[in-house]
């Protein structure tokens, strides 16, 4: 992040996890975060540029991953976490390899709930993709979906191109604070927010 921020002239730097590519982005991020310990969180966001970080299908076993996300939050500008009720892979490696479970898993969305809510953190997101199935009639599942559904496909790009947070992205609220999902009517409401997003650039 340190030779991308300083030798280049972009704007924001996005980054995309996924799998367990969010082992290794959550220690990164966490371990340049501690490195400016005593520097204000504004003040790395405007020298790291960092823009929207994603955990796609994330195999970080949560209490890591949660340790980590303090820190991610006050480098970043927003971070999105998707989540699936049926992702077979960290399924798998919880049963397999043990530790806790895997954060792109419903199993853990109360416990990252919980951690955002208890430490009032705002500018991160959880993306349930499976929330509203049985009014969509299908839910979004397996380890790849965050690249082969085209719903989730197109909130993760429209996501890295925009930077823009869930209610501009065509995403609805749950009533719970953080957990956003996509709805029945996720394809009118992305094309209307892209359409006002991106007049036409798309």
């Amino acid at each position: 992040m340190t030779l991308l921020s300083e030798h280049t002239e972009a704007k924001r730097i996005n980054i995309l996890s996924y799998s367990a590519g969010g082992r290794v982005t959550s220690k990164a991020l966490s371990e340049l975060r501690r490195k400016y310990a005593f520097v204000e969180g504004q003040t790395l966001k405007q020298k790291f540029r960092i823009g929207s970080v994603i955990f796609a299908a994330a195999d970080v076993e949560v209490d890591t991953f949660i340790e980590r996300l303090t820190g991610i939050s006050e480098l970043a500008e927003q971070v999105v976490v998707t989540i699936s009720d049926d992702d077979v892979a960290l399924i798998a490696a919880k049963k397999y390899m043990g530790g806790s479970v895997r954060t792109g898993t419903v199993e853990a969305e109360s416990i990252e709930i919980d951690f955002l809510e208890n430490n009032m953190i705002e500018n991160v997101e959880l993306v349930d993709m499976s929330r509203g199935k049985e009014a969509r009639g299908f839910d979004i599942t397996g380890h790849h979906y965050w690249y082969r559904h085209p719903w989730a496909s197109s909130d993760i790009i429209f996501a890295m191109r925009t930077n823009l947070p869930p209610s501009r992205r065509g995403l609805t609220k749950s009533e719970i604070n953080g957990l956003w999902y996509l709805s029945t009517d996720y394809p009118i409401l992305v094309k209307e927010a892209m359409q006002e997003e991106l007049k036409g650039q798309w």
